[in-house]
């Protein structure tokens, strides 16, 4: 029988057996967790760290619910584990640590104080540790420092000072309030974590390894409290606790890389103070130290590889080492790869990274390095959101205007510039009240604002810039490592103005700063050569001022050592050696030593070479080695010297859209005076082809960014030129030239809003993308932007859109005030969507079959229109030039005849326009009705009309006439008269060819009008723009009128004749069945008239009209409330538009300095859309205009009504030859001044 009773006493036995052997298992297993985790914090050995983790958790699980070993289990693998997450910030670590010291907490004896803190300390280091993880990525809350402040204090309460972990709590509760005291800025709590660290330090055996990570907080503790309260003493201390520290830890290699970043921080901080460069190299040993013993994936190698960066930088900075800038960007680069997307801290190692790009792309001039500056830029603004207490968001804006204004500075791009200033405003906005960066971002400003000012010439631009760099100087500390790099911008700023005003108190200002630079800049500094530089540029203007000889002697002494002290793969030595050549040269000038020219030819041929072929400064140094040679040549005559010359001149010229234009068109126009004046050294090849590059030039010169007013301006200057090539080609019979470059040059500004009127029809077929781009968004948007422009320009009381917009209040005196957003202004915008233009034209002209795409018409391209077609008489080009005069016939076959005016000169064309308009100006008024009846006839003035007309019968029209056959009895004979187009150059421009004649008694048939129609057009671009709108079939015309007889404005005389003009108007019309709409007195208010104006195809004004001197587009029609300016018709898209008449004065009458430009209204009403506009010359009489108008009208709807206008024509030049036909014969044709001022224009 078995003995159940005996055998299970057996099992039993066995099993307490095995479960005395498992537990001792288990505590073996234990035991060698504990000293795998000892060992690791002595050494730093991962692998220990890793073989703890393992065996713990083993065990844990292994471990019994019940059994009272399982608390102290979890809480060692609680340990362990957020030790782990510390290093590599696992987040399943920190979860399985905060689940495990939560479980041991629960499971501890709460009569075993010592216990209960050990596991209380655990709980409030993960805490601490989730808080410096997440917190800044929103991804825990502040209460965590609490909770763990809280448990700190527990376990030191529950524990005797004897107890050797009571150090470790005190630890715990340190750091927490030193992030409270940071947090809240709370220094009462700074003070006890300093304190309570000084304790637990106390509490430590000295010199022991232990005592290490109590040093380093301490020393953190010690800079905070610097920080806060400057005293240097507690800087002091903080280096020698941390450099103890370091020592303490030289045996453990994890502890020591992170002690040797505490030093390395808290050293930084005193070198930035005391500027040690000694400190300097102890901050570097000590990162590079740590760097190097941080193990991969450490979650801090990102921030320490930042540091050394930083540190690395700095040092590149002073002393320019290489291998420091390498150094940077290595570290840079591996902390942006180390950091995951998401993370907070990634911006600011973007940051780092664009700033190293920047300082390496400063140094080596390589674009790919600040292409890769704005990419990080970019990057880190795209991941970082814009609030109110943002550092860093400021600063990136700060640092991305810098990259994209030194980009411009390298490859000219404009929207690089208008970017920069983009940013660069956005930084001084949304500065932090408290942010120390505030200066360097006005500085930045003030630089941005100057680039943009020798850009665009904007005088705003460089009063808002000098106005924020003085505010940036004054916000800097005297002192300050930044403080001379402010005063830089000052003077750069300064200098600027003194090319601009020329203003010597500026100069001596700007001098006084720069030599305070000098002063402030060691002698080793590897910067020193950029304010020895702008020192020497600063003497040689004020030696062309004050002529001052040691002021030129000064300037090459200091343009010298600024070379000298430059390395030779310096990206500005180039600039270096281009201005001591300038120097040089101004020297040679003054004071005639021929070496001088020798050495600055040398000097620039040098900088030539180290000037990349793709520069923007590339064409003003070509110009000037180029105006260099032509000195030499002067001396010595020799070929090889002028060709040398003519070659430098015509490869500047030739650098198109890079750079700044003007130099390229100074070049141009060099090459030719040179040419002109040595004939015999040069051939008509390359005449022509320097003449070409004139006109090349002309599309940049007056681009479409700038302002109407600025191209008008800008175009006085090319339009002689433009006559001299025009003049040489017909000499040289290149007559399909000569017609190319006569309309080139020709109504440049009215010819580009006339392009935003072509068809784009072959665009769309080919690029739909493209042509919907320009169709729907560029254009609207030039339109819009540029009729605001012109009225902030024609606005003499504007201001600013807001405070931000000005430097004066980039600064907020109250931080409490909310802040404003800076707007663009009109011009910003509008220049912006011409950048775009610009790019998508390039774009388009790389394609295929659109190379010549929105450019100058070839010769075969005009006259293979449908103009040429339905001409139904010839169009006239007449060029005057001092060498010659001419005249180019377009026939309706589209050949080409060439007709001499011997009897022509430029100055017989001056003096006969210098009477016309001194006599015209004696004789009538400014404005219509203005000269009473009978003080319109003066003694002697129908025949000095009279001679005038005659010689442009003689020397003009008559040759023009005779050369295509209308002054034969044949074509005198034929009914319908051809239509003669005039398109006139110079002083030719304001004289009537229309009403040229010989006016004698006795004699007949020598009249213009006896043999042709005459109508005028700014250019031949221009006509075919007309022509192309009127072949679409025209629906029946409506009409808008407008008057005015009695103007509010003071000044302006009443016009009575007004409403007998009206009222006959509508008679007329309601006769035809066409009477649409008047506006009349206060019903003709500017923005009435032009919102109703899109509505009709026919618009007449009987009201006063003026010319404007200073800007012709603020030539005006006078109305009710508001003149109703050129701009303003102009930034109008009239596209139903067909004819217009101005019964008003001076609406065909251009501006005197620019007579190639046609700067009147009627040439504007053209650009706005109208295919043909009658106007007037100067003032006319009030009761004569009701007869002309109603006998313009009334021929002009028989023409509609019996369908005989000429195809491709409006009929308008027809009408208006009728109409001045009766009031001819009415008054008599020897009464001039009252039927030779109305013109037509158009089509």
């Amino acid at each position: 029988m078995v003995d159940t009773e005996g055998l299970m006493k057996k099992a039993e036995g066995a099993a307490e057996l095995t479960a005395v052997t498992e537990s001792k298992r288990l505590d073996r297993l234990e035991t060698h967790a504990l000293s795998l985790s000892s060992r690791f914090e002595r050494f730093g050995d991962l692998n220990d760290l890793s073989s703890a983790i393992s065996i713990f958790s083993r065990s844990v699980e292994l471990t019994s619910d019940d059994n009272h070993a399982l608390s102290r289990r979890l809480y060692h693998y609680a340990q362990c584990l957020r030790v782990r997450f510390e290093h590599f910030g696992k987040f399943e670590d920190l979860g399985g640590a905060l689940e495990s010291i939560n479980r041991s907490i629960q499971l501890t004896n709460q009569d075993e104080p010592p216990e209960v803190a050990r596991r209380l300390c655990a709980l409030g280091l993960l805490l601490l540790a989730r808080f410096r993880r997440y917190f800044e990525a929103l991804m825990t809350s502040f209460g965590d420092v609490d909770e763990a402040l809280h448990a700190g204090r527990r376990a030191v309460a529950l524990t005797h000072d004897d107890d050797p972990e009571v150090a470790q709590y005190l630890s715990l509760v340190s750091n927490c309030l030193l992030i409270r005291s940071q947090h809240f800025r709370n220094t009462d709590e700074l003070r006890e974590a300093l304190t309570t660290s000084r304790r637990a330090l106390e509490l430590t055996p000295p010199d022991s390894f232990e005592s290490a990570t109590i040093l380093g907080d301490v020393a953190c503790f010690l800079l905070a409290q610097y920080n806060e309260h400057h005293i240097p003493a507690d800087l002091e201390n903080a280096v020698e606790t941390s450099h103890r520290a370091v020592e303490l830890a030289a045996d453990n290699p994890l502890k020591l890389s992170e002690l040797s970043a505490t030093f390395g921080l808290v050293v930084w901080t005193r070198f930035k103070n005391k500027h040690n460069l000694g400190d300097l190299d102890d901050v570097i040993e000590a990162m590079t130290r740590s760097v190097r013993l941080t193990p991969e994936g450490h979650v801090e190698l990102p921030m320490r590889l930042n540091r050394l960066a930083l540190y690395s930088r700095t040092r590149f900075e002073r002393f320019g080492r290489r291998v420091d800038l390498d150094t940077a960007l290595e570290g840079d680069r591996r902390a942006v790869e180390l950091t995951s997307a998401g993370d907070s801290t990634l911006a600011h190692r973007l940051l780092s990274l664009a700033a190293s790009l920047q300082a390496r792309f400063d140094h080596l001039g390589e674009l790919n390095d600040v292409d890769s500056a704005i990419q990080a830029y970019d990057r880190a603004l795209d991941d970082t959101p814009v609030n109110e207490y943002s550092l860093i968001y400021p600063q990136l804006m700060s640092g991305l205007a810098t990259a994209l204004r030194t980009r411009f500075e390298r490859t000219g791009d404009l929207l690089d510039l208008e970017r920069a200033l983009d940013a660069s405003f956005r930084s001084v906005e949304l500065h932090h009240p408290e942010d120390p960066e505030v200066p360097r971002y006005l500085c930045n400003l003030a630089v941005c604002l100057t680039a943009r000012f020798n850009q665009f010439q904007e005088p705003k631009d460089l009063e808002d810039a000098i106005d924020a760099s003085h505010q940036s100087l004054a916000l800097t500390p005297e002192g300050h490592t930044e403080q001379r790099w402010r005063m830089m911008g000052t003077a750069i700023s300064l200098k600027a103005r003194v090319e601009y005003k020329g203003e010597l108190s500026d100069l001596d200002q700007s001098l006084q700063l720069v030599r305070r630079v000098i002063e402030l800049t060691d002698d080793n500094d590897p910067y020193l050569p950029i304010p020895l530089h702008l020192l020497a540029t600063l003497l040689r203007s004020r030696f062309e001022s004050l002529r001052d000889v040691d002021d030129i002697e000064s300037a090459l002494k200091a343009h010298h050592e600024a070379i000298e002290l430059s390395r030779e793969d310096d990206p500005r030595l180039a600039l270096y050696l281009h201005d001591i050549a300038v120097t040089l040269r101004v020297s040679h000038e003054t004071i005639g030593d021929a070496d001088d020219l020798e050495r600055a030819l040398r000097v620039e041929r040098r900088s030539l070479k180290l000037t990349p072929h793709d520069h923007p400064e590339k064409s003003k140094r070509l110009f000037h080695e180029g105006s260099l040679l032509r000195t030499r040549f002067a001396s010595n005559r020799v070929q090889q010297e002028f060709d040398a010359a003519v070659n430098c001149f015509m490869e500047a010229s030739r650098h198109h859209q890079v750079g700044d234009s003007r130099w390229r068109f100074q070049s141009a126009e060099a090459c030719i005076q040179l040419l002109v004046e040595h004939p015999e050294f040069s051939t008509s090849a390359v005449m022509l082809l320097a003449y070409s590059r004139v006109l090349e030039c002309l599309p940049e010169l007056l681009w479409l960014g700038y302002s109407a007013r600025r191209r008008f301006v800008g175009s006085a200057q090319v339009g002689v030129l433009v006559n001299a090539a025009v003049s040489y080609a017909i000499e040289h019979s290149e007559l399909e030239r000569a017609v190319e470059w006569f309309d080139a040059g020709r109504a440049l500004v009215w010819s580009q809003a006339l392009s935003m009127r072509t068809s784009l029809v072959q665009l769309e077929q080919a690029l739909p993308e493209h042509a919907q781009i320009l169709k729907n968004d560029i254009y609207p948007e030039l339109q819009r932007l540029g009729f605001h422009v012109h009225r902030d320009t024609a606005s003499t009381h504007s201001a600013p859109d807001n405070e931000a917009y000005t430097g004066r209040a980039v600064v907020r005196e109250d931080p409490s005030k909310p802040r404003s957003s800076r707007k663009l202004s009109a011009m910003e915008e509008y220049r912006r969507v011409a950048i775009a233009y610009d790019k998508l034209l390039k774009d388009v002209r790389s394609q295929e079959g659109f190379k010549d795409f929105m450019l100058p018409k070839k010769f075969q391209n005009l006259t293979s229109t449908s103009l040429f077609t339905n001409l139904h008489g010839a169009i006239v080009l007449i060029n005057v030039d001092k060498a010659r005069c001419d005249a180019l016939i377009l026939a309706s076959d589209g050949s080409l005849k060439l007709v001499k005016l011997p009897g022509l000169t430029q100055q017989r064309a001056e003096q006969l326009c210098s009477i016309w308009v001194r006599y015209v100006g004696l004789n009538r008024g400014t404005r219509r009705g203005a000269v009473p009846p009978q003080h319109v006839t003066v003694n002697g003035g129908s025949n000095i009309y009279g001679r005038v007309l005659a010689r442009l019968w003689a020397w003009v029209v008559q040759p023009v006439f005779d050369a295509l056959d209308l002054t034969s009895k044949s074509h005198a004979a034929a009914q319908e008269l051809p239509h003669i187009f005039w398109c006139t150059t110079g002083p030719l421009s304001r004289l009537p060819l229309h009403a040229a004649g010989v006016y004698d008694k006795g004699q007949t048939g020598h009249h213009a009008y006896d043999y042709a129609v005459s109508s005028y057009t700014p250019s031949l671009f221009s006509l075919l723009g007309c022509h192309d709108r009127v072949l679409e079939k025209p629906s029946p015309p409506t009409l808008l009128v407008v008057t005015q007889s009695n103007t509010p404005r003071s000044g302006l005389p009443p016009l009575p004749g007004v409403r007998d003009e009206s009222n006959r108007l509508r008679t007329l019309f309601e006769a035809h069945g066409h009477w649409n709409s008047l506006l009349e007195g206060e019903d003709a208010t500017r923005v009435r008239v032009l919102f109703t104006a899109y509505e009709h195809s026919w618009i007449h004004f009987a009201c006063h009209g003026s010319q404007s001197s200073i800007d012709p587009t603020l030539s005006s029609i006078e109305l009710y409330d508001s003149p109703l300016a050129l701009y303003e018709l102009t930034g109008s898209d009239f596209d139903n538009a067909e004819l217009a008449f101005l019964s008003a004065c001076e609406t065909a009458v251009g501006d005197l300095k620019i007579p190639e430009q046609s700067a009147h209204l009627a040439a504007g009403m053209l650009a706005a859309g109208f295919k043909g506009v009658v106007a007037t010359m100067w003032s006319i009489r009030d009761q004569d205009a009701p007869l002309i108008v109603e006998a313009y009208y009334q021929k002009l709807l028989e023409l509609r009504g019996n369908n005989t206008v000429p195809k491709g024509e409006t009929g308008a030049a027809y009408a208006l030859h009728e109409a001045v036909k009766r009031l001819r014969e009415k008054v008599g044709e020897n009464h001039f001044e009252r039927w030779v001022s109305f013109v037509h224009f158009g089509i």
